[in-house]
């Protein structure tokens, strides 16, 4: 069953750099990436969804017809693909149902270069979380304890 309920913004990287993230063999501005993420147990059809960068920027990507997003499955979406250019200085990515519907948003500040921010499975959003591209977000690693 596929349903148009379920799927959230995940993961934002506005400022990329030494990493060529998209894999076209550059890294450039073109590696800034927004990730969704389904984490609900039945797909969801994700034709005429929208993202943008906040009311009246000017700058939005309409999701093609037929995109569907399997439970539990994450998409990346590149600046090459959406033409949605993040600010390196913060801002804000919204997710818009077809009707234009404010389905999820986030707003962030600035990001040191080949950083994200990414949501918990609370719903709280991380500045200081490793990019976990296509995967589950997690908080780094503590740092390791003093020898015994």
């Amino acid at each position: 069953m596929i349903t148009s309920t379920g799927a959230h913004l995940n993961e934002i990287l506005p400022a990329p750099a030494a990493i060529d993230w998209d894999g076209d063999g550059i890294a450039d501005d073109r590696d800034e990436w927004i990730e969704l993420h389904n984490a609900s147990a039945a797909a969801v059809d994700l034709t005429g969804w929208s993202l943008d960068d906040g009311p009246g920027s000017g700058q939005s990507h309409r999701i093609p017809e037929g995109t569907v997003l399997p439970p539990g499955a994450f998409a990346v979406l590149y600046r090459r693909d959406t033409g949605i250019a993040l600010p390196d200085s913060g801002g804000q990515v919204r997710l818009l149902s077809p009707d234009g519907a404010v389905i999820d948003d986030v707003v962030f500040g600035a990001l040191d270069p080949d950083r994200s921010i990414s949501r918990d499975d609370d719903g709280a959003w991380h500045a200081s979380w490793p990019p976990s591209l296509y995967a589950p977000n997690w908080p780094p690693p503590p740092p390791p304890g003093p020898d015994v």
